[in-house]
């Protein structure tokens, strides 16, 4: 029984990755430069909701906290929790006991939501806990029928996260998406190469990456690209300025990541990767790095890469 549930654990937070943030694009390779218009407004009656949630504490030894939770609808939320102590990467499953994120629509702003989170687990020897009574979402990452999906960001003048009774200021950030209806896709037999990024720079700006190709065609996960900056402290209501980019470019090799762009608004990423994040359920296929920028910047890149996997007969 225990190895049923695992497995479909497993499946369902690898919906995130096969439908992950990004545009379905038809006829087009990347994402427009403005903010579209999001219709329908997305609800809980929706079949499943997944969630991103990356905090970064603001500390001499800076520790990080990875999410990964889905809800589907009428049951109760679970996922993963990876954390770095500063030292190394540790993993535990979860569920709507530990972290719970609600969602507030805010009057007449389809495409903006004001979401609260709360963290309450134990991992190893750490008790951590985190209360953000309001982060908003005006980040469009997905705006279809079948799937919509937001981003957000709050500066580190904004939370606190306890980690066994000591309070750090952090960064947290968080991507939500809303799938009508559930779909199984072997991820495996497509071919998929996905590089993709939560990350801050030091003036706390957050960026968000998905670049997808596929090789084998189907119709119901084509290739996807989305790549958009927030910065939350430049706001006239509350919910930040977003600029989304295009002509961008990723170049990763084991100990540097490069984003580029021929937007003259973009200014160009070069990233050290550091402590390696090992997730279980994508171990053969999968690697995660912690990335910083010279000038202070934090966050974390996963490459997920399915066109060298054996098939069996």
């Amino acid at each position: 029984m225990r190895g049923r549930i695992a497995n479909i654990i497993i499946q369902l937070i690898a919906l995130i990755w096969m439908f992950g943030a990004g545009f379905w694009f038809y006829g087009q390779l990347h994402p427009p430069t403005v903010t579209p218009v999001v219709s329908p407004t997305p609800t809980r009656l929706n079949e499943l909701v997944e969630y991103d949630v990356l905090i970064a504490t603001q500390s001499d030894s800076p520790q990080l906290i990875f999410i990964e939770m889905v809800v589907p609808a009428q049951r109760d939320a679970y996922g993963y929790l990876h954390y770095f102590n500063g030292s190394v990467w540790l993993q535990r499953t979860i569920d709507d006991s530990h972290v719970s994120i609600t969602d507030h629509a805010l009057t007449n702003a389809s495409i903006r939501y004001a979401n609260s989170i709360r963290v309450d687990v134990s991992i190893d020897d750490a008790l951590i806990q985190l209360e953000v009574p309001q982060i908003y979402t005006p980040m469009v990452i997905r705006a279809e029928e079948e799937f919509t999906k937001f981003g957000g960001s709050v500066p580190s003048t904004e939370a606190l996260i306890t980690i066994n009774t000591v309070s750090y200021p952090c960064q947290v950030a968080l991507l939500k998406g809303y799938h009508r209806h559930y779909s199984a896709i072997d991820v495996y037999a497509l071919g998929v190469q996905t590089h993709w990024i939560m990350y801050w720079d030091h003036a706390g700006n957050f960026y968000h990456l998905d670049q997808t190709a596929v090789e084998q065609y189907d119709p119901a996960y084509l290739p996807h690209e989305f790549f958009a900056q927030l910065n939350p402290s430049s706001q006239n209501t509350n919910h930040g300025t977003v600029a989304y980019f295009a002509n961008y470019s990723v170049d990763s090799d084991h100990d540097t990541l490069r984003i580029t762009s021929t937007d003259s608004t973009f200014p160009a990423l070069t990233l050290a990767q550091g402590p390696a994040l090992i997730r279980s359920y994508y171990a053969d296929v999968s690697t995660g790095t912690i990335t910083t920028g010279a000038d202070g910047g934090i966050g974390l890149y996963l490459h997920l890469d399915t066109t060298q996997t054996p098939q069996l007969p």
